[in-house]
């Protein structure tokens, strides 16, 4: 994960909004408290430096180690399930 530089977070903030109406709205996550959870979270911040242009976008990347974080829709999609369960 990388270093924060709290007022870089804001630089994102458009990309996430995308994210979330095109990549999560628009496949039916409608769930108003996960939606303004992924709005929120700098999803960047835990892509490798070469990779974090490419963090907001429907795909899975690495993150080292052999490791990926998922792509936005399955990360919404296991919040979502688990988040029933309780």
């Amino acid at each position: 994960m990388n270093r924060v530089n709290p007022e870089a977070i804001h630089l994102h903030a458009g990309q996430r909004r995308r994210m979330v109406e095109e990549q999560l709205g628009d496949r039916g996550i409608r769930d108003l408290r996960l939606l303004e959870v992924m709005t929120r979270v700098p999803r960047h911040l835990f892509a490798l430096d070469s990779l974090q242009h490419r963090a907001y976008g429907d795909t899975p990347l690495p993150i080292g180690k052999n490791q990926t974080i998922s792509q936005p829709y399955i990360v919404a999609a296991m919040t979502r399930l688990w988040s029933k369960r309780w």
